[in-house]
């Protein structure tokens, strides 16, 4: 291939990227430049004007578009792993919290028209910022069957690395699994809802219940007895 080719496909790439990220921003922000105008204007308020606005803007778009596109949305994916790693990155950790935040209210107020501190608190919980849950594989003062029994659940750190969890679930054969949600329920050792999740070989095959408690501060790397972790 030669040098002209290699530039060819090159720029074809960034143009696919940008043709992708052009309409995926018209979806995120329907109100066009001027709902991204008045966002930054809000931000740069919330940040006491130690930013300019074409490094918020910037900012703002990323972290609202990684949000968008990532099944895990917790303050690790986004802002320590994502913003904080960007190579031209000029806002503090503190700083970008703030942004993060205001893309999840903004995610609030479009999904259910309002975002009080309940919902908000609710939802930063569910998409795993929960200091207060376990940082162990094992949920201390639990008892029964690892992830098998309610009164033992699989930790992981919101509702989306539920499914995170499972995608790495394997037979101890290396199979993969199916599962679904079948509802959820409590136990008295236990702070928060545990879902129950019906898992299956790939060829139908009924093979037990798992039970995940998805209000914790760690995502599992231990499996139930019977599977492997790939």
């Amino acid at each position: 291939m030669g040098l002209f080719d290699f530039f060819r496909k090159k720029r074809t790439r960034e143009d696919a990227f940008d043709i992708i990220t052009k309409d995926l921003l018209s979806k995120i922000f329907p109100g066009g430049k001027e709902e991204i105008e008045a966002q930054v204007k809000e931000l740069k308020s919330l940040l006491n004007n130690d930013y300019s606005s074409n490094s918020i803007e910037g900012t703002l778009k990323y972290m609202t578009t990684l949000f968008a596109i990532s099944q895990d949305k917790s303050e690790e994916r986004i802002v320590l792993n994502g913003a904080m790693k960007r190579p031209k990155n000029n806002f503090t950790y503190e700083n970008l919290m703030i942004i993060y935040k205001h893309v999840i209210r903004e995610h609030l107020l479009k999904t259910f028209g309002k975002c009080d501190e309940e919902i908000f608190n609710y939802f930063n919980v569910s998409i795993g910022n929960n200091e207060g849950g376990s940082k162990t594989d094992v949920i201390p003062n639990t008892y029964g069957e690892y992830g098998l029994c309610e009164t033992n659940p699989i930790p992981v750190k919101g509702i989306p690395a539920s499914e995170i969890y499972l995608k790495k679930l394997r037979l101890e054969n290396g199979d993969k699994v199916q599962w679904r949600r079948i509802g959820s329920l409590g136990a008295e050792n236990i702070e928060g809802p545990i879902d129950m999740y019906s898992i299956k070989a790939l060829s139908g095959e009924e093979i037990c219940i798992i039970y995940i408690s998805p209000y914790q501060s760690i995502i599992s790397q231990k499996a139930p007895k019977g599977f492997i972790i790939e």
